[in-house]
């Protein structure tokens, strides 16, 4: 579903072609790598390896660190001062994955607008910050100084958010009505709440399925929440676009089961993924003939009405079976560094996006008794609507 060539949606674009490793493709943007730790190894360095890039400075506070990354990486030179990487003239762009200062607030904005007002172009990984303002400044950087910001979303570039979104706009499938994304993560109480140092995990982990949802429904509208007393908690919503879901975060579950479930109700369809890895799509049919009730004898499905299910075949050595495919690191990280090269606009997985992310989590901070209304947080005429569109290819 998700490698239909005629699709004008640029994640489903980037999951038809042929994926490239790095060095087949004609143009490679030559990027610093900014923060040399566990995230950049297991996911991004990786990534790399199969989009248009070629990390050609690394950077990190210890410099024994940024060298073995630049070895690791084929760079020929590191650095352990971020300000002389942004001097490096043969750096284009940056990638920032760098964590949290001690109060709790993400390092990217400041780091973000120093590397747009060097000349460089921006990816950042998640969470880009903890206040819709501070997003709105780094996209006041960008377009003054002709640049372009992307935030690692990662969970919007997935096999799941790919498929299910092609999923729900199918014809048959009718307009979807309701949602429910079940994702074990913790929330801390109200009084927590006050102290963005208290935060972080659920600043660092909330991004995935609200981002998840934002590219599937757009933007939420109003919601509400109550809170378990060991932190697990149900979110109940209404997105902008039609839909009302749920988010329920179950913070008790046992350590052996799947993560993550997602399903999406339409007229007389649903689909369903499961753990990343699994999707279901049941179209529109009946079991049997499709007899009134107390007369149906067959329990199967006609064909051509039957569920259709989608799954790695967990065998061969295809990218479809790399965790960072299918996870969505790599398609992120291609869509990013190949709009720079082409000079066209990140279109998923921009400032705007991030910005509406941010406020879901602003929201989770002034929750109390009842719904809130999101746009009573920050006002949508704040949102950065785009990146700014280049005059040509880098």
């Amino acid at each position: 579903m998700s490698t239909d060539p005629t699709s004008t949606d640029p994640v489903t674009q980037i999951f038809a072609a042929p994926a490239r490793p790095a060095f087949e493709w004609p143009r490679r943007l030559r990027v610093g790598l900014v923060g040399c730790g566990g995230q950049a190894l297991r996911n991004l360095l990786p990534a790399l390896g199969w989009a248009p890039a070629e990390v050609v400075a690394t950077c990190d506070v210890i410099p024994e660190r940024a060298e073995s990354y630049a070895r690791h990486a084929g760079a020929s030179r590191w650095y352990s001062d971020y300000e002389k990487l942004l001097t490096d003239d043969e750096v284009e762009a940056v990638l920032l994955c760098t964590g949290y200062l001690p109060d709790g607030s993400p390092r990217y904005p400041d780091q973000a607008v120093a590397a747009v007002e060097a000349g460089r172009h921006v990816w950042l990984e998640k969470p880009p910050a903890a206040r819709t303002a501070d997003i709105e400044r780094m996209a006041a950087a960008a377009r003054t100084h002709d640049r372009q910001i992307a935030v690692g979303l990662m969970k919007m570039f997935s096999t799941v958010a790919t498929t299910v979104r092609e999923v729900i706009q199918r014809p048959e499938f009718g307009a979807p009505t309701t949602v429910t994304l079940r994702d074990p993560e913790m929330l801390p109480t109200r009084a927590d709440m006050a102290d963005l140092s208290k935060l972080t995990y659920l600043l660092d982990h909330l991004v995935h399925p609200v981002s998840l949802l934002h590219r599937l429904f757009g933007p939420v509208r109003r919601v509400a929440v109550e809170r378990a007393p060991n932190g697990g908690a149900v979110f109940l919503m209404s997105f902008a676009s039609g839909p009302v879901g749920s988010l329920h975060m179950p913070w008790g579950q046992s350590g052996t089961s799947p993560m993550e479930r997602l399903e999406v109700v339409g007229e007389g369809a649903n689909v369903v993924a499961e753990a990343g890895l699994h999707i279901t799509y049941y179209r529109p049919g009946h079991r049997g003939a499709g007899l009134p009730y107390g007369q149906g004898a067959d329990y199967s499905t006609a064909a051509g009405e039957a569920p259709l299910r989608w799954a790695q075949d967990g065998y061969s050595g295809q990218p479809y079976n790399m965790n960072h495919f299918y996870q969505g690191y790599t398609p992120e990280l291609i869509h990013f560094t190949q709009s720079i090269v082409e000079g066209r606009p990140v279109a998923v997985g921009h400032l705007g996006d991030a910005w509406h992310v941010v406020r879901f989590f602003e929201a989770c901070r002034q929750l109390e008794d009842g719904f809130l209304e999101l746009d009573r947080v920050a006002d949508p005429a704040r949102c950065p609507q785009a990146q700014p569109v280049l005059v040509g290819p880098a």
